[in-house]
């Protein structure tokens, strides 16, 4: 249900509250939240829905019997009880508040945690890593604060102390209903009974409800039109305008806005688009050009439903994958590039037209170099590409669908002319693209006019200028459209040049070429065998020794307490007898010469009130014991939570680029969700159940030898029946939760992908293919978890055999099966020897527990065993190599480096991406002279002044609001910006800061040619005392530049003055500029300088 919403949900990721209470639509961080936490919440309590209907069957028949047992004076306990849940009323509300801020905390956690692990390249440049992941363990912080509050109202629950109030309430009237009191089995009986008056607990409850509000809030999520969507589409297309032929593409007076709200909000829409009225021709070519920010981009996505529409109509038919579509930030999948170029295309592999697109789109050398081909994995993202072979392979992918209409977003801004034109001969106008209807965004609008038939100028989300080419020129107004937009190409073709078809722009060098079968991702790591010690010692010392050292304590006190109260309510009811009674089976009496504490008691019928303040004392010593002991295990829950969490999270941040290029966020985000959450919830308890069940184990059987010595052999065979079980039954257990959570990682990388990619999945009408994808992957790990639970069935029919699971009712347990023969049997043997009838209770109840500790302690350690493979999978992601120290000590930097007299310097470097890779770099040496260091504080006005200098304020989309009185207090998300916005914000962002060393990496790529120029001249003034470090292949650009470094297959191929550079006679750089189309301006500058 959360997935197929997902597929059909507005996309978020440009979704910006208004305001402090509204909240933001769910990003990758709460799905997974509500996937892995919430569902499981939801759907653990169908497994107790049958509590509903037999507690008050239970309840009922536990009434009858005290009633029957205690008379009227029973009704007075329960209404104890009663009284205790009316009490806990207004707990319970305060649980619900603090377990929905606590899911809140969550969610802005794993956010944080998405953010890092999706931006750790761009964080790690910029040197941020650390202030981010500190960010990520304040946002812990405050999820652990609402735990603790969580913690207090769960120990707040004082059901055992009024249980407590409520026995005596019960036994106090009832101490005089006959003559001699009541005897040992009626207080036996009368507890038993008591506590099964009582009722289910609700925690549980109160956290599914809230879980399930969660769901239904992110249900209710605006979703895309229906016709938007082909799972909610029919085959046949919309009924949209009855005067528009199917195949007809356009808007009628339709206006646009990001937000579905907007228009119901008072505060005025950031951006509108429209109103727009155009029909693009059928079958031929036209051009969308306009400045940056001006809805190119919005246009295409406005077509493909993914703009709320406030009026008009859009005209298109999506039905039947009839539109590809081509973003300017190229989605691939984590795939091989073959399987992105046919990305489930319905019709039948076609060889010849595959090769066809991959010609036409100038792979084919690109794929010659790698040495697995077109079957090479490309990664998440597309990692291993560079930005140029990612947008060719995206428009490959749109050519070689068969849909009738491509809307293609800038395909040609990551290329330089050679490969431009090549395109545009192939692609847009060759035979691939005969009869189909194509809509183009681009700056580079000479190349593409001639065969154009169709063009449309914006400005500010309105149409400015449109119509056919041969209109417009007529008009006068083509050459003025073309002077104004027309953007310069890159120069240096990565797909004609060897040394640079696998530049990686997000890395600034060549990247890494895979392994000949392709393989980058290896498969995820399944531990096999036994849990480690050192997992076990890992989390001890997490949560701290002398914690575990006090808990088992502790643990052996309340065990002490438990069978002393039972010792006590045995020898309260013989003391009402007048003379102890001898079973006529009985050869002799065991008597324990031991003086109790109520050994000097008066006796009962005479004055019952010492014995009641002794019980009191008693319980009481136990609640507190108890209360306590709940007390230490959340702390220590809490800080072995808080210690794993943070060290994982540290790991990973200083972990090498080259883990996160080979390591799927879905698996990492596994880690800090599932793994994560049993560490927080359910760890504790299972450790805690294991030491408990052990000691139970022990102290009954201690009883039962010092009562009854002759039934130690019966009841050590007994054990051994049941617990001869727990070495085949753990095997399988444990390996089927390590299958379960390798296999759940690649749900979380499926749904990380469809997030980012939702709108090109719509766009192809791939939302089927995807669903039935999450679906296989769904049903693989489910698999694992049915066959778990048919091992746990096989031992609880292992156990029938020797006896059926017992009953357990609070405090105390009714056994069945094996554990009434244990029961009949300790009885039996009591009896044999005589001993008194409180002591028989007392045996009888010891036996009960020892049946239930032999059969329970088979479980308890294996789950014990299931929930430490979570502590298992943090531990190995502990181990993942780490990047060499932030901080050096003994080779600190001066306090004033970097200054205006230090220079840059490189030498004898040689990087790989890997220690098995070959060198993308070698022997480079280099210096780069100093510059002079310009310290600056900036105030509100001089940081608009620079947002003005960068061109920011014009080009953003911006209305003053309550909420956003300034530009400054603009808030922005992930794709609430244009790319060209994008790139601004970062120029200006690089400015603000003032270093002394800036690297840029085609920090224009995305901008009109009008405001490049004016932005490079912004660059000269604003870093003019600074070292600046540009990869460009722009070549106009850098021409004014100090000096020009060429590389060549990784090696310096050339370093010197760009006029140097020119008049070197058969140079690199002077051949690289003489084939590129501005070598006039070139050669002009050149002289110049």
């Amino acid at each position: 249900m959360l997935h197929y919403k997902s597929l059909k949900r507005e996309e978020a990721s440009g979704h910006i509250p208004k305001g402090e209470g509204e909240e933001s639509s769910a990003d990758l961080g709460k799905i997974v939240n509500l996937m892995q936490g919430d569902s499981y919440a939801v759907a653990q309590r169908f497994w107790e829905f049958s509590g509903l209907i037999t507690a008050p069957v239970r309840i009922t028949i536990a009434m009858i019997f005290l009633y029957k047992v205690l008379g009227w004076s029973a009704l007075l306990g329960v209404a104890i009880v009663g009284i205790t849940y009316i009490l806990n009323y207004p707990l319970a509300k305060y649980n619900i508040s603090i377990t929905r801020s606590s899911w809140k905390a969550k969610d802005r956690r794993m956010k944080l945690v998405d953010e890092l692990l999706q931006n750790i390249r761009f964080l790690k440049f910029y040197g941020w890593e650390y202030d981010w992941s500190r960010k990520t363990e304040d946002a812990r912080e405050t999820e652990l604060k609402w735990r603790v509050k969580n913690n207090i109202v769960d120990t707040a629950d004082m059901d055992a102390i009024w249980d407590s109030l409520g026995m005596l309430s019960v036994l106090h009237p009832h101490r005089r209903r006959t003559p001699h009191g009541i005897k040992g089995v009626h207080f036996n009986l009368s507890v038993l009974l008591f506590a099964g008056a009582d009722g289910c607990a609700s925690r549980a409850n109160i956290r599914a409800y809230v879980s399930m509000q969660r769901i239904e809030e992110f249900l209710k999520e605006n979703e895309v039109p229906l016709w938007a969507c082909s799972l909610e589409r029919s085959v046949t297309p919309p009924a949209t305008e009855s005067t528009h032929d199917t195949a007809d593409v356009g808007f009628k007076a339709a206006a646009f806005e990001w937000e579905s709200g907007s228009a119901s909000s008072d505060a005025p829409a950031r951006f509108q688009l429209g109103p727009l009225d155009v029909v693009f021709p059928q079958g031929k070519l036209s051009i969308i050009s306009g400045a940056t920010g001006s809805g190119k981009s919005a246009l295409l996505e406005a077509l493909l439903g993914e703009m709320h529409c406030i009026s008009g109509t859009v005209i298109i038919d999506k039905s039947n994958h009839r539109v590809a579509y081509c973003a300017q930030s190229p989605w691939l999948e984590h795939a091989t590039i073959k399987d992105n170029i046919l990305f489930g295309c319905t019709a039948p592999f076609d060889e010849e037209r595959y090769h066809k697109v991959i010609y036409s789109c100038a792979l084919e050398q690109d794929l010659s170099i790698l040495d697995a081909g077109d079957m090479t994995e490309i990664g998440e993202k597309g990692i291993t590409l560079s930005g140029g072979q990612r947008a060719r392979v995206a428009l490959a992918r749109a050519l070689y669908s068969r849909a009738e209409v491509l809307l293609l977003d800038d395909p040609l801004a990551a290329v330089d002319m050679h490969t431009a034109q090549h395109i545009v001969k192939n692609c847009f106008s060759g035979p691939l693209s005969e009869g189909r209807t194509i809509i183009l965004v681009t700056h580079h609008i000479t190349l593409c006019v001639p065969s154009a038939t169709y063009l449309v100028e914006l400005k500010e989300g309105k149409i400015l200028h449109q119509g056919t080419t041969d209109e417009l020129r007529s008009r006068g107004l083509l050459q003025a459209i073309v002077e104004e937009e027309e953007k310069p190409f890159q120069e240096a073709s990565s797909s004609h040049t060897p040394t640079d078809v696998n530049v990686d722009e997000s890395k600034g060098f060549a990247a890494a070429r895979p392994s000949g079968n392709g393989k980058l991702v290896e498969a995820e790591h399944r531990a096999e065998g036994r849990v480690s010690l050192k997992t076990y010692l890992t989390y001890i010392r997490a949560a701290g020794v002398s914690c575990w050292i006090l808990t088992f304590v502790l643990q052996v006190t309340i065990r002490v307490i438990n069978i002393a109260n039972q010792v006590f309510l045995a020898k309260w009811g013989e003391a009402y007898e007048e003379s102890a009674s001898t079973h006529p089976f009985a050869t002799a009496t065991i008597t324990i010469p031991f003086n109790y504490p109520w050994s000097n008691l008066p006796s009962p019928n005479v004055d019952v009130t010492p014995w009641l303040k002794m019980y009191f004392y008693i319980a009481t010593a136990g609640g507190l014991l108890i209360f306590f002991y709940i007390a230490l295990g959340y702390y220590v829950s809490l800080q072995a939570s808080r210690a794993l969490f943070i060290a994982l999270l540290r790991r990973l941040t200083r972990a090498p680029l080259r883990f996160f290029d080979t390591t799927p966020v879905g698996r990492i985000l596994n880690r800090f969700t599932s793994d994560i959450n049993i560490i927080d919830g359910a760890l504790q308890g299972s450790a805690r159940n294991c030491l408990a069940g052990t000691l139970n184990f022990l102290a009954s059987f201690g009883v039962m030898l010092a009562l009854v010595p002759a039934f130690a052999p019966w009841a050590l065979f007994i054990a051994w029946l049941y617990i001869r079980l727990a070495p085949p039954y753990i095997r399988a257990a444990r390996d089927l939760r390590r299958l379960e959570s390798v296999a759940l990682s690649p749900a979380f990388a499926g749904f990380d992908e469809l997030l980012r990619g939702i709108t090109h999945i719509r766009a192809f009408g791939m939302e089927n293919r995807y669903q039935d994808n999450f679906y296989r992957k769904v049903d693989k790990f489910q698999t694992f978890d049915h066959v778990y639970w048919l091992v746990n069935n096989w031992l609880s029919w292992r156990y029938d055999c020797k006896g059926k699971d017992s009953t357990t009712v609070r405090v105390l347990t009714i056994p069945t099966g094996l554990g009434s023969v244990v029961v009949f049997a300790a009885t039996f043997f009591a009896l044999y020897q005589g001993i008194s009838d409180g002591s028989a209770g007392l045996v009888i109840v010891q036996a009960a527990v020892f049946a239930e500790a032999s059969r329970r302690l088979v479980r308890v350690a294996a789950q014990l065993e299931l929930d430490f493979n979570s502590v298992e999978r943090v531990v190995e992601y502990l181990d993942v190599p780490q990047e060499a120290p932030a901080i050096i000590p003994d080779h600190r930097p001066p306090a004033y480096w970097p200054s205006n007299s230090g220079s840059l310097v490189v030498q004898d470097l040689e990087v790989k991406y890997a220690p098995h890779l070959p060198s993308v770099l070698r022997n480079i040496s280099f210096s780069v002279n100093p510059g002079e260091k310009i310290g600056v504080k900036y105030s509100d006005e001089e940081r608009m002044a620079v947002l003005e200098r960068c061109h920011l304020t014009s080009r953003l989309a911006f209305r003053p609001s309550e909420a956003e009185p300034t530009l400054l207090d603009m808030r922005v998300g992930q794709n609430s910006l244009s790319a060209g916005e994008k790139q601004l914000l970062a120029l200006a962002r690089a400015v603000l800061r003032g270093t002394n060393i800036i690297i840029m990496d085609e920090a224009t790529s995305q901008i009109d040619t009008e405001l490049d120029d004016k932005i490079q001249k912004t660059i000269r003034e604003e870093t003019a005392g600074a070292i600046v470090i540009t990869i460009a292949h722009r070549l106009k650009t850098v021409m004014d530049y100090d000096r020009i470094l060429v590389l060549s297959e990784g090696e310096i191929a050339e370093f010197d003055t760009p006029a140097a550079l020119l008049k070197k006679d058969g140079g690199s750089f002077q051949s690289i500029c003489k084939q590129s189309s501005d070598w006039g301006i070139i050669s002009r500058i050149g002289s110049t300088i």
